[in-house]
């Protein structure tokens, strides 16, 4: 509702909001419609819209917005994903803190790169096998995870980097042997018992399987650039050789049950060791670095 691009604006509830810098941004406006919002079809060049903290129930009336980019429905009451099949041009979509227990209607978003959809009720990854370009996913925000149990129907996503499955009730790492291309995976809060499933993410760099139940570091050679790991409030009670770690540089073994550091081995990379909230003597952990500060010990 504008009648050039330098002042466009829309109308809700007898109020103008307007575009600044191709961006809309209607948060916590109370909309439950999303048609009640005039003017909106008329801004065919918007690249962003900010629609969080509402009372959304439905996705629909964006269909003319064919150059959107990035979409933001996060904190609303959406039971299902629809009405995105024009929004082709779409790279990041934000659904965090809904309602979907079903992942659906995202195959027209050949482009899409980053999806977040933390804190719903989905129980099964699905539908996303269209999403050749995605980059980024996480089932998780902000502690909310789903209800997942299995990791499955990721085997096409090779251009995946960074996956974040944290805050579910996942008991196995499975599912990940395609994703070539994964740097950072995050599980943490599942029902882990071990990680043997990552073995041939040959490019991932840092791993997070904090709050879990992991009792062993097992040895795994294919993490040939892993520099990162994170291991905290686990049930691990005895470390030994980790030195087919090639490339790691931290590790941070906090709030677990580790009493002797005695055979650990570690290699040329490592930096620094984290041993908070162990009960580990200060002693035995004096003997590993040349720096200590609490239970973290640093390498040379």
């Amino acid at each position: 509702m504008s009648e050039n691009k330098s002042n466009q604006f829309v109308v809700f509830n007898g109020k103008k909001i307007h575009v600044k810098n191709d961006c809309l941004y209607l948060v916590d406006r109370k909309i439950q419609n999303i048609n009640d919002v005039k003017g909106l079809a008329d801004l065919s060049e918007l690249k962003k819209l900010c629609l969080d903290d509402n009372n959304i129930t439905e996705i629909k009336g964006l269909g003319p917005l064919e150059s959107l980019e990035e979409l933001y429905l996060r904190s609303n009451k959406i039971e299902v994903i629809s009405g995105l099949d024009r929004l082709r041009n779409l790279k990041l979509l934000k659904l965090e803190l809904n309602r979907i227990k079903t992942i659906s209607g995202l195959d027209a978003l050949e482009n899409l790169e980053r999806l977040f959809l933390g804190g719903n009720l989905i129980t099964k990854i699905q539908g996303l096998g269209q999403l050749k370009n995605l980059k980024f996913l996480s089932f998780e925000f902000d502690g909310y995870g789903n209800q997942i149990s299995k990791i499955e129907g990721l085997e096409n996503l090779k251009n995946l980097e960074w996956l974040d499955l944290s805050s579910n009730d996942i008991e196995t790492i499975n599912g990940l042997s395609r994703l070539i291309n994964l740097k950072m995976l995050t599980i943490m809060g599942n029902k882990l018992k071990d990680f043997n499933g990552v073995s041939n993410l040959s490019k991932l760099e840092d791993l997070n399987l904090n709050n879990n139940q992991i009792s062993e570091i097992e040895p795994i050679t294919g993490l040939s650039n892993l520099e990162v790991l994170r291991l905290s409030h686990n049930k691990i009670s005895r470390i030994g050789d980790i030195s087919y770690f090639k490339a790691l540089k931290v590790l941070n073994l906090g709030d677990n049950s580790i009493t002797s550091v005695k055979n650990l081995k570690v290699g040329k990379n490592l930096r620094e060791i984290h041993f908070n909230s162990n009960p580990v003597s200060i002693k035995d952990l004096e003997r590993l670095g040349i720096k200590r500060y609490d239970k973290t010990v640093y390498f040379k």
